[in-house]
């Protein structure tokens, strides 16, 4: 510091020199280590089955791939039809990981559904936080022969914030060729 100017100025040792070290480095500095980084993510979870039929629903999951806890997390997703939440959520009585929110339909038929924390609840890093269901389609399940997964490329464009963290919008792509061996992990097949 430069008290006999008046100003603040901050520096740091490079090697043999001092570099002035602007305001935005000195808040990284201080909060890299402990700032929550929020992501969505997916599980598959198998639903109904009829025969060699069955229902493929995903589990939205909120990761925190930060070092810092998150806290008050909120989630807001698109679906575009045929996509659906799943009403009857974890438990068979509506019971949704957060506060669920219909915020209605939009253009391009999309559906628009926020899911809300209460007071206290936290994302820790490493630990995935379990939103919702969504009904995501089919797969048949044929004997001796390979699973024939009857989906097409899964987009959700998302927005998620909490305490502290930095707001993200994003888009979760699940193209079922490339992500059918977690498909089939996820399900124990």
């Amino acid at each position: 510091m430069l008290a006999e100017i008046g100003s603040r100025e901050y520096w740091k040792r490079t090697g043999h020199s001092f570099v002035k070290v602007e305001h935005f480095e000195i808040v990284d500095m201080v909060t890299r280590r402990t700032r929550a980084d929020l992501c969505l993510d997916w599980q598959a979870v198998r639903g109904n089955a009829r025969d060699n039929v069955h229902e493929l629903r995903l589990m939205l999951l909120i990761k925190n791939v930060g070092r810092g806890v998150a806290r008050s997390p909120t989630l807001e997703i698109d679906l575009k039809h045929p996509l659906a939440i799943f009403g009857p959520g974890f438990d068979g009585r509506g019971q949704q990981g957060l506060r669920w929110q219909d915020l209605g339909i939009h253009r391009h038929a999309l559906q628009r559904h926020a899911f809300h924390s209460d007071a206290g609840q936290v994302v820790h890093p490493d630990v995935p936080l379990n939103v919702t269901i969504v009904l995501a389609g089919t797969f048949v399940r044929n004997v001796g022969r390979a699973w024939d997964f009857d989906l097409e490329t899964i987009t959700i464009p998302y927005r998620i914030a909490a305490e502290e963290a930095p707001a993200r919008s994003d888009v979760l792509r699940i193209v079922p060729d490339d992500e059918s061996r977690r498909i089939m992990l996820d399900l124990r097949l």
